[in-house]
């Protein structure tokens, strides 16, 4: 990763919800500025769930277009009944890059 990459942080609370997903990162995908970065932070998956969210991000990665995608798991719960800023603090904590967005596409 070069100090120019964008880095987007997109929340996802709601395994059930991966279309929706789907939609978000290939809109991030087909984007022409690269090297890109996406931080995936999820709220409270279980193990099962965070694989199965790993499995179906592994077309995306094989499409090998300089876009990363990393899982960022937020698993803290106490005294958050919502958590939306703590995700994207998150994120923020671990990006790299010069630039940083937030797509909020993925609603709780």
């Amino acid at each position: 990763m070069t100090q120019d990459t964008v880095e987007t942080i997109v929340r996802f609370h709601d395994p059930s919800r991966f279309a929706e997903l789907a939609a978000a990162l290939l809109s991030l995908i087909a984007q022409t500025r690269r090297p890109q970065r996406v931080l995936l932070v999820t709220h409270r998956f279980s193990p099962e769930a965070l694989q199965s969210l790993e499995t179906a991000l592994e077309a995306y990665r094989r499409l090998d277009l300089s876009v990363e995608l990393e899982v960022v798991s937020y698993t803290r719960t106490e005294g958050l009944a919502d958590a939306r800023t703590a995700l994207v603090n998150a994120g923020i904590a671990r990006a790299r890059g010069r630039y940083l967005g937030v797509l909020a596409a993925c609603r709780s």
